[in-house]
């Protein structure tokens, strides 16, 4: 009669291999619509393409571990490739070349001149002003990045709360 062996020394005996180096390569692909933007939705995020293919669908082509996907047409052709944003973020990205094309096909549509988009639809950065307002908006120190606290109020509101305080928040 053999001696009985325990599931511990089977395990020993057959040690797991090793994990890889890198994610498995595998591909997510996903099948979308074009919107008449030229913008294609994709895991909360909206993703450009050239014009001309609204309504079209598409494939979003995504490889694990990868920074970047391409959208890739009935045919095969990559149109656009694309940094991944995080998922659901409501990121909009927009290559700067579909986004001059776009405007020249809309104004090309309305018989405009092609001199560009009216000045309240460039895409200008933000002024220093702009900045300025937002930083106080969230309660920061404009320039610094710093939050603006009064401590003293914020004891004097959370004071009531506490246990111990004037007696108000004290539960018995």
């Amino acid at each position: 009669m053999r001696p009985a062996i325990t599931v511990g020394q089977l395990a020993a005996a057959e040690p797991l291999a090793a994990l890889p180096r890198v994610p498995f390569p595998a591909v997510i692909e996903d099948t979308r619509v074009v919107s008449a933007q030229a913008l294609v939705s994709w895991h909360g995020n909206f993703y450009s393409v050239p014009p001309g293919h609204g309504g079209q669908q598409v494939m979003i082509r995504h490889q694990l571990g990868a920074a970047v996907l391409d959208v890739v047409t009935a045919a095969g052709a990559v149109v656009a490739r694309h940094h991944r944003e995080p998922d659901h973020a409501g990121a909009v990205v927009r290559d700067s070349e579909h986004v001059t094309a776009l405007e020249n096909k809309v104004l090309a549509a309305r018989g405009a001149s092609t001199a560009g988009p009216c000045r309240r639809k460039e895409r200008r950065p933000a002024s220093a002003a702009a900045h300025a307002e937002a930083a106080a908006l969230r309660g920061e120190q404009a320039g610094t990045g710093t939050p603006v606290t009064d401590f003293a109020a914020w004891a004097a509101a959370a004071r009531p709360l506490h246990p111990g305080g004037d007696g108000a928040g004290q539960r018995h």
